[in-house]
């Protein structure tokens, strides 16, 4: 009976949610066993930011805080997310001014590190709550021996003040795969990252945001560091840093590229381009290949760089926010053609600004279908105000899944709707099969549904939609899973 269960609930397993789970573990006592490990796979302590009767959070913290509380042993996510208190903004403001984390703060990290010490197959956690852990918990949950992912929101809230926020100490060694830190605005964090880096070994994929106003370098993680690095990354992401390292175009002598499938690198507004100036010509010779290439740094030598290799799936370029003079962008489309065109999955080119560097004409446009034919999601920005017949020849891209148009200064409400209704009609004569998902600006985002064909608008924010390139964020894919 119970092995007929356990097979039954197996190719159930995807269509039962949380609720539909507790049920099941109160039915009986065989099936309770079977449920149990689903049921506390993943635990999310959710700060609505207000205090309510019956708080779920202080719930579950009264819950799995008890010692006796065994069920935590089938724990292998564990996710803390939401806001503070609104109680507390004043106390946490007021403390903060003289760099203390108040009791209530210290005591949520306390209570979740109890949980932690007993979850022994413990695989990934996530902070994503805007108060600070404290140290204590950070270290136990990097010593859990089966921890596969770790990440880490280390800015905190500014409502009404700042909030106090330890500089916390990544200590080695650091056994995870993978490592997100996101929101760093705090120098000793990063050189406690850089110290701990020596000793990945396992790490096979790396995020590192930095806060824009924080001006923070990324020299102050690689300072210690002497060689090569001794793990080879599969992903790397860097953004807001105001540098390379100490020495820029020798990153790859630090970071091995022989791996490297995906890279992000977008520098903040201060970056110095002068000192970067080579550093497109040094990923040649260091033989960067990446499948999935992601930047703002459109400077000199990206072009060349583009033509040296092939194979690239992902291309997504952002104009610069430094000053310096862009790529021209006829000379990058002419070199994804000559080595990519046959691989090219997604085609990113994001104005940001209008440059007019980075806007499309309708010529280009109408040769998207015959130059690039396996592309899937493609983002532009409009030289002119965008003619209806200039949609049809992207929409004959034989793959097309999304569409983005940045219509820019071009943008009014009846613009929108007029290129709505013009895709509508063009879907109707059998255009674009394929087509999902449709963007104009920051949204919102429509999805195109069939039988009868329709736009309707989605609910899903974008920045998390889980089948798609462009608007999937990795640091948030946790979302989709809550």
């Amino acid at each position: 009976m119970v092995e007929n269960f356990r097979l039954f609930f197996e190719l159930l397993r995807e269509h039962v949610d949380h609720s539909d789970l507790a049920i099941l573990a109160r039915t009986c006592h065989e099936w309770n066993d079977v449920v149990t490990p689903y049921l506390y796979h993943t635990i999310q302590f959710h700060n609505p930011g207000c205090i309510a009767q019956n708080d779920p959070l202080q719930l579950k913290l009264d819950t799995f805080g008890d010692p006796r509380f065994t069920n935590l042993v089938h724990t292998k996510q564990v996710l803390v997310t939401g806001s503070w208190y609104d109680s507390y903004h004043e106390i946490d403001s007021m403390l903060g001014s003289h760099e203390i984390l108040s009791p209530a703060a210290r005591m949520l990290s306390n209570i979740i590190t109890s949980c932690i010490i007993r979850m022994p197959n413990l695989k990934e956690f996530i902070w994503d709550l805007c108060i600070s852990p404290t140290q204590y918990l950070v270290t136990t949950v990097m010593h859990a021996p089966k921890l596969e992912t770790l990440q880490l929101r280390l800015g905190t809230d500014s409502t009404p003040l700042p909030y106090f926020r330890p500089s916390l100490k990544f200590q080695p060694p650091i056994n995870v795969g993978t490592l997100n830190l996101i929101q760093i605005d705090d120098e000793p964090v990063l050189r406690s990252v850089g110290a701990a880096l020596r000793t990945a070994t396992h790490l096979k994929e790396l995020t590192m945001w930095a806060d824009g106003d924080s001006m923070l370098s990324l020299s102050e993680v690689s300072s210690s560091w002497r060689g090569c690095l001794p793990f080879e990354l599969t992903f790397l992401d860097l953004r807001g840093f105001v540098d390379l390292g100490t020495r820029p175009c020798a990153l790859w002598n630090l970071f091995s590229p022989v791996k490297l499938m995906a890279l992000t690198l977008h520098v903040g507004p201060d970056f110095d381009v002068a000192d970067c100036s080579e550093f497109w010509e040094t990923s040649v010779v260091a033989e960067l290949r990446p499948k999935q290439l992601s930047t703002n740094l459109v400077v000199h030598g990206l072009k060349q760089f583009i033509h040296s290799f092939s194979g690239l799936e992902a291309f997504s370029i952002t104009s610069p926010n430094v000053a310096c003079r862009p790529e021209p962008l006829p000379l990058l489309l002419d070199a994804l053609e000559e080595q990519h065109s046959t691989t090219l999955k997604v085609l990113s080119v994001d104005p940001q600004g209008a440059l007019a560097n980075h806007l499309l004409d309708d010529e280009t446009l109408m040769q998207m279908p015959t130059r690039f034919t396996n592309i899937e999601e493609f983002r532009f920005g409009m030289l002119h105000t965008l003619p209806q017949h200039v949609v049809q020849p992207v929409l004959k891209l034989p793959q097309i899944r999304l569409l983005h148009i940045n219509l820019g200064d071009h943008a009014t409400e009846r613009s929108v709707i007029s290129l709505e209704q013009y895709l509508l009609q063009v879907l109707h004569e059998g255009l674009a099969k394929n087509l999902k998902y449709v963007i104009f600006d920051d949204g919102p985002l429509c999805k195109i549904l069939r039988e009868p064909i329709r736009m309707v608008e989605e609910t899903m924010p974008i920045g998390y939609i889980h089948d798609t390139f462009l608007f999937r964020e990795k640091v948030f894919g946790w979302i989709g899973r809550t």
